[in-house]
């Protein structure tokens, strides 16, 4: 039997919500949606098979501690793969490539290879 526990709050971060009652509840949560209506964001956790009111209790317990500030490590992971995008970026536009950089051969192919993966990029 599926149902939805609906809830209020001010602010959240559905990553982490969503992974912390997993974590507290297992296979029982199949889902968590929001519904941003101006500053109060209701939501509803959509839950499967029975559940008794101590259940229901610390559901309510857990969504009220819930810290929206907490990042997971989904976000986390995101976080620095875009942190080293930019570096990257910032790398490659640093580089002067008006001459070969290189005369080894084994490098003048990198080198080459990597002149058309830029040339792609900043097409």
């Amino acid at each position: 039997m599926r149902r939805g526990i609906a809830f209020e709050r001010d602010a959240v971060n559905l990553e982490t919500l969503d992974a912390d009652l997993r974590a507290a509840f297992g296979d029982t949560i199949v889902g968590v949606s929001l519904d941003d209506v101006g500053e109060v964001t209701r939501g509803r956790v959509l839950v499967a098979g029975d559940w008794t009111p101590e259940d229901e209790a610390r559901l309510t317990d857990l969504l009220a501690a819930h810290d929206p500030s907490v990042v997971s490590a989904g976000e986390q992971k995101r976080a620095r793969r875009d942190a080293a995008r930019v570096t990257l970026a910032a790398m490659i536009d640093a580089l002067d490539l008006s001459e070969p950089l290189t005369n080894d051969p084994k490098l003048a192919r990198l080198e080459k290879a990597v002149r058309l993966l830029l040339a792609e990029r900043r097409d």
